[in-house]
């Protein structure tokens, strides 16, 4: 349009008439290019007064001022509306009149029951009213009906405020009135011993003879635990010391339950749960609670280690190991070691042992060690603090169609916690199936809660939603959040 043209630039900043005179040193670098792309077209730009620049400050300004509520409009539909005529016909506790709008030669129906006349608002524009009200701040339910009935009256008004301020899906996905806290869901019990272990990982620890992360094991059927120091969290290194740790000493597993980390989803991994034949099962994102055994052994250790007061942590680990393995159990009525081992570990300062053996044949201990091996049965984990936990599941999330997802633990300032609404694919007792981005994942319903989603608007939904933050927001491995310049593009 403009090139092969000659044409000036009029502008009412007179300092922009001297860019092309001015030295090329007083410039930084991005206004010689800025400057240097408008030269391709033209050179000659000329002042004029800002009262004059009318052009310009007309393209600059708000091309239309919108009322919330056009009066106008709002008159001509009560002239024809049915429901407005019944009541004038037939009488209601409602006393209508017309009334002259300020500033315009306007008359529409207000109820003057009250100090404050109110206008009879037909069916096109309750939800326009409604939105102008509530959007304002996005109040609660009660609030925004006190809002309308003292401005607006229409039949019905406040059940269809309580019922759009409930379908209202920024207040769903910024507000937060009770998160989801489903009751725990139990594990099957194991069929037989060193069938079922649980990993995960500790760290990054205080750097200590070079290692600072813990590979942690824990086996369900005898609470056995396990932690070998790791120099990185790598997932082959994390291959390697669940092949040289456990696998070499107690066999293949038949079941690896572990969470979502990048070293547990890794190819390694899956394919040398191949190779053994073990079944790999996955624990929802932000649920730890799915794999409660090794978090708690976490704790555990933790505080073992910190009470030993030493900084080198890999030399109190094997000590801390022998006293959590040594421990007595209530919901086992055992120790870790004595449903292993068949009898407790000695410890440190025992001089006697408290079942001598006189059994010298070894064939014949075999024997009596089978056998009382075979008669264990593996015992349900007991759930610490669960007669005093208040759990709470939506009533409505059982049927909902669509849901919200709760964000995880790190968030920008201001972000809203919800993210949604998006549509469920498969419902199960813990876990639901929802379809994002295009994508089936499976979520914990402790991270959900039902979508309140108007019946027009329920079909139109995108499922490409550009809020969900996993997949958008990029970070490093540090945790630092990746943005990318914006560069000029002329």
């Amino acid at each position: 349009m403009v090139e092969a043209r000659n044409f000036a630039i009029i502008t009412d900043h007179k300092p922009l008439t001297f860019a092309f005179t001015t030295h090329r040193t007083s410039c930084s670098p991005r206004q010689f290019r800025y400057l240097d792309f408008i030269s391709q077209f033209t050179t000659d730009i000329r002042y004029i007064a800002g009262k004059d620049n009318i052009v310009a400050d007309t393209l600059s300004r708000i091309n239309e001022i919108s009322m919330p509520l056009d009066y106008q409009s709002l008159a001509s539909e009560q002239d024809t509306d049915s429901e407005l005529h019944d009541l004038l016909n037939n009488g209601s506790a409602l006393k209508l009149e017309k009334l002259r709008t300020p500033g315009q030669d306007l008359q529409i129906y207000c109820d003057v029951s009250t100090p404050n006349p109110r206008p009879f608002i037909t069916p096109s524009f309750r939800r326009q009213v409604f939105n102008a009200l509530h959007n304002l701040s996005h109040p609660g339910a009660k609030a925004t009906v006190k809002l309308a009935t003292q401005r607006f009256v229409w039949p019905g008004i406040k059940r269809d405020c309580r019922q759009w301020a409930k379908e209202c899906q920024h207040c769903q996905r910024s507000k937060v009135a009770r998160h989801t806290s489903a009751p725990l869901a139990s594990f099957m019990l194991p069929s037989a011993r060193f069938r079922h272990i649980h990993l995960d990982l500790i760290g990054p620890l205080p750097l200590c003879s070079g290692y600072r992360y813990c590979l942690t094991i824990v086996y369900r059927f005898t609470r056995w635990p396990e932690a070998y120091p790791l120099q990185d969290m790598t997932a082959e290194t994390c291959t390697i010391a669940l092949t040289n740790g456990w696998i070499s000493r107690f066999g293949c597993p038949e079941h690896i339950t572990t969470d979502r980390g990048r070293q547990f989803l890794s190819h390694t991994l899956k394919e040398l749960a191949a190779l053994v034949s073990a079944t790999h099962h996955t624990t929802t994102s932000y649920h730890p609670a799915a794999n409660g055994l090794v978090e708690r052994l976490h704790r555990q250790l933790k505080t073992a280690i910190t009470c030993h007061s030493s900084s080198n942590w890999v030399e109190v680990l094997p000590w801390v190991l022998l006293g959590i393995r040594s421990a007595w159990k209530e919901d086992l009525q055992s120790s870790a070691a004595e449903l292993v081992y068949g009898e407790p570990l000695r410890l440190p300062g025992q001089f006697f042992s408290p079942n001598p053996n006189t059994e010298t044949d070894p064939t014949t201990v075999a024997g009596r060690l089978r056998a009382h091996v075979s008669r264990l049965t593996p015992q349900p984990t007991s759930w610490h603090g669960s007669s005093s936990r208040i759990f709470y599941v939506p009533k409505d999330l059982r049927t909902s169609m669509h849901v919200f997802v709760r964000q995880g633990p790190a968030r920008r300032s201001l972000e809203a916690p919800y993210s949604g609404p998006f549509k469920v694919v498969r419902r199960d007792f813990k876990t639901f199936d929802v379809e994002i981005q295009g994508r089936t994942q499976r979520i914990s319903i402790d991270r959900l809660k039902p979508a309140y989603v108007a019946r027009e608007t329920a079909e139109t939904i995108p499922q490409n939603r550009s809020d969900y933050s996993q997949a958008t927001t990029k970070t490093t491995r540090s945790g630092r959040t990746v943005r990318s310049p914006d560069y000029y593009r002329p």
